[in-house]
């Protein structure tokens, strides 16, 4: 049986690449940040696919020591995985820094995928196992300037969206060279405009009120999931790295995502921001 780590699996595109993994057949490790509509899921999730192999681990991916501390204790559980799936997002309509001192959408859409793979990352090594990151097509529109990007200088809930999403791409192309012939292939996607919440949560009015509009014509969350779960299980791209995907075909990204020199200077930024190191 294989082993994937849902995040956010407890609603809109985790929820269903969520079940449709379990209706393939494999255990999931849910990471939620709400454990009570987690556990909610979960037994909804059963009752659908008559799948009970679920585990769930708490999470508040604005939070650095909450990300490690979930990852050490499913570590300690288990020592191999077989996927790892970076879904859970968020958009934040004022400027905040978390805890940590980075800015709240940056935190939880970038550092929450960033930091997460750091921790998993030796339990995926050597295993043909696959790493997917939910990003968008929102990338396009992103940009990385190191001197406003963690400021509330010209901070706007839109703007900062497409940067995280920007964020998601590099981190994908960087991490895909570095684990070249480790075993590990690494792929991001845009999963399209799904009829999701995500846009009126974000405690801004405006941006709530266009979301609402915007995705009223879009995808249900089924068929929004349908490129995560093709790039979790697909044979077809077993052996496809780096790339981003739109409606299960793979594509380079945009021209700014495939700036080596900006992949690796982000890359450092984020070693920085989060105090990590990696190696290897």
């Amino acid at each position: 049986m294989k082993h994937a780590i849902v995040t956010g699996a407890n609603a809109g595109i985790g929820f269903a690449t969520t079940k449709a993994l379990l209706e393939k057949g494999f255990k999931i490790s849910m990471f939620c940040r709400d454990l009570e509509k987690a556990e909610a899921a979960k037994k909804e999730l059963v009752t659908l696919t008559k799948n009970d192999q679920i585990d769930i681990f708490q999470v508040d991916y604005a939070s650095l020591k909450s990300i490690e501390a979930a990852c050490k204790e499913f570590t300690s559980k288990y020592s191999k995985l077989d996927v790892l799936v970076n879904n859970a997002g968020a958009t934040f309509a004022g400027f905040e820094l978390t805890e940590d001192g980075i800015e709240r959408t940056m935190a939880v859409n970038h550092f929450g995928y960033f930091v997460m793979t750091y921790y998993i990352l030796p339990l995926l090594l050597n295993n043909n196992s696959r790493i997917v990151n939910v990003s968008s097509k929102a990338h396009f529109g992103g940009q990385i300037d190191f001197d406003k990007i963690n400021t509330k200088e010209a901070y706007s809930v839109f703007k900062q969206y497409e940067n995280s999403k920007l964020a998601n791409v590099l981190f994908t192309k960087y991490l895909a060279d570095k684990l070249q012939d480790k075993g590990v292939t690494v792929n991001c996607l845009h999963p399209g405009v799904v009829k999701t919440k995500i846009g009126n949560k974000a405690g801004n009015k405006f941006f709530g009120l266009v979301w609402s509009l915007f995705s009223s014509f879009g995808l249900s969350i089924d068929k929004g999931a349908a490129t995560s779960i093709h790039l979790v299980s697909s044979p077809e791209v077993a052996d496809t790295t780096g790339m981003y995907f739109d409606k299960c075909i793979g594509y380079k990204g945009s021209e700014l995502s495939r700036d080596v020199s900006l992949q690796a200077a982000f890359w450092h930024w984020s070693e920085k921001k989060s105090n990590l190191n990696w190696e290897f």
